[in-house]
């Protein structure tokens, strides 16, 4: 399930930790809707895995190191998810949010339209796709640290696979079989999350696997960190 919300701004200037005021926005939006569907997915104590993950158009904007200079006062939001459920309440969620101000550091967005899309059907295992947001490639540590790693390091797909595997563990086995992930051409960018600096990648890969985790990784996002706005795919060509 996919859809897009457009914003207006109140003035050009986004902060470029910007994932934090979106995901600020859909828990808004979310617990307004309803407090008990809010709880089921957002707990203050227990982590609870979200399959979604998001991107964001700013269109033609200028990156300075704490802020996004938008080119026009407007952006769009672009969700993707594979829990049809919590898809639906949050589409149900965002149609309240329309013509609703909400603040953000020094400015203000407004929902002023949503558009659904529709479905895509994966008859292919073999599909090269565009990164829309950074890649993370995490290794968690048992010491509870983070390793960040870019597709040019060697260990990159074995970590990938085993974040995938744990995702899918819900799958049949055979599903998790003869999984590749190949680097067409990408490069490594540093992103802010919530005050950290993040090693992230972008650009091109090809995916190689069963049609149902393609399907799943491209509705819920590749690597970690997903429902915070990382690793959403597109489709740039079916093998």
């Amino acid at each position: 399930m996919r859809f897009k919300l457009d914003f207006k701004t109140n003035n050009n200037v986004i902060p470029i930790d910007y994932r934090r005021f979106l995901l600020s926005y859909i828990k808004n939006a979310l617990s307004n809707y309803d407090e008990k569907i809010y709880s089921q997915y957002y707990n203050k104590k227990d982590p609870i895995h979200k399959n979604f993950t998001f991107t964001i158009d700013f269109g033609k904007s200028k990156f300075e190191k704490e802020k996004i200079l938008l080119e026009e006062n407007k952006f769009s939001f672009y969700y993707s998810t594979s829990d049809y459920v919590l898809g639906t309440h949050l589409f149900a969620a965002f149609r309240e949010q329309i013509n609703r101000e909400f603040k953000i550091k020094n400015n203000s967005i407004n929902l002023c339209n949503i558009k659904f899309f529709k479905s895509k059907n994966f008859l292919s295992k073999n599909i090269d796709f565009k990164i829309l947001s950074p890649v993370l490639i995490r290794d968690h540590k048992k010491d509870n640290s983070d390793v960040y790693y870019s597709f040019e390091d060697k260990e990159f797909e074995e970590i990938l696979k085993n974040n995938l595997k744990y995702r899918l563990k819900d799958f049949p086995s055979e599903y998790l079989e003869n999984i590749s992930i190949i680097p067409i051409k990408t490069k490594s960018v540093l992103v802010k999350n919530y005050g950290t600096i993040l090693k992230g990648n972008l650009g091109y890969i090809k995916i190689l696997a069963n049609e149902k985790v393609i399907e799943y990784i491209y509705q819920s996002g590749l690597g970690s960190k997903n429902s915070m706005g990382f690793g959403m795919l597109e489709i740039s060509k079916r093998g």
